[in-house]
């Protein structure tokens, strides 16, 4: 009888061990630590071509979703560069995408020029949203694998490994613009506004070394008071001719009285390169 008892506890003891160690089970070491392994998968598979580009390209990028996948109204895809990837401190293209009903998938293109980054470019997320504001993120995520995608839904901090693998481009250029704009100097023009009036903001700036010129300026002007506060976002385009930006507020008697400031400056150059300030600079208006 003992040894009857100790066989079926040897099987038993094999049984469980057999069971924790079959590849793909939802016990696996990865997945525990995932968090949330019953996200919906919608995409079933994504295509680019061609995958190196030398000097100036188009990368194209189909994407396919599963067949009970729910209506979809936007996707975007995002093309990290290698420093992106690396620390944080590079440069992301983005592109929203396209259906369409010949091939039965998501399309569209991100141009490379000769100005980006060498080394190995990968998309590094893929936004997607239904017709019910639900929304699906496929992105690298190094934590859990350098292979494949992980996903999270409605921007929860809980991720599921699919099997959508990690698509990459090799970038091949001999001067790429690796460098960063700088702001120059900046000024508002009255200081102080009574009532109606017009305060009109100048930026100037360089490309650092040269680089590809500066593109796009963003300035966040905000003020604070008791119960909240107010602010106003600004952008355009660089002004080569003045070598400036320039921008004009208006404010009027129902705006708040107080004290208005500049709190953030934003550079972008045509290869992506952005920086940015955050300012504490005093201004009545």
């Amino acid at each position: 009888m003992k040894k009857i008892i100790l066989v079926l506890k040897s099987l038993i003891i094999l049984f469980i061990i057999f069971s924790c160690s079959t590849p793909g089970s939802e016990d696996s070491s990865e997945e525990k630590e995932s968090g949330k392994k019953n996200i919906r998968e919608i995409v079933k598979n994504i295509e680019i071509t061609p995958d190196s580009i030398d000097a100036n390209g188009t990368m194209n990028i189909k994407i396919f979703l599963k067949d009970d996948s729910p209506e979809i109204s936007y996707i975007c895809i995002y093309l990290y560069s290698p420093r992106e990837l690396i620390n944080k401190e590079g440069i992301v293209l983005w592109e929203s995408l396209s259906f369409d009903d010949t091939e039965g998938c998501y399309k569209g293109t991100i141009n490379v020029n000769n100005y980006h980054e060498s080394g190995i470019w990968r998309i590094g997320e893929i936004w997607i949203e239904d017709i019910n504001d639900n929304d699906y993120t496929y992105e690298i995520n190094s934590k859990f694998t350098k292979v494949f995608y992980t996903l999270s839904r409605n921007s929860e901090d809980q991720y599921k490994i699919t099997n959508v693998q990690i698509k990459e481009l090799t970038v091949s250029n001999t001067t790429p613009d690796l460098d960063f704009p700088e702001l120059v100097s900046y000024f508002m023009d009255p200081g102080i506004i009574n009532g109606n009036g017009i305060a009109a903001i100048t930026i100037k700036a360089k490309d650092k070394n040269g680089g590809t010129g500066i593109r796009d300026v963003y300035a966040g002007i905000s003020i604070d008071y008791l119960n909240g506060s107010q602010s106003i976002l600004t952008s355009g385009s660089y002004d080569i001719a003045t070598d400036s930006y320039i921008c004009n507020i208006n404010l009027v008697n129902s705006d708040k009285t107080g004290t208005w400031q500049i709190d953030e400056i934003q550079l972008r150059d045509y290869a992506g390169n952005e920086t940015s300030y955050n300012m504490i600079v005093i201004k009545q208006w």
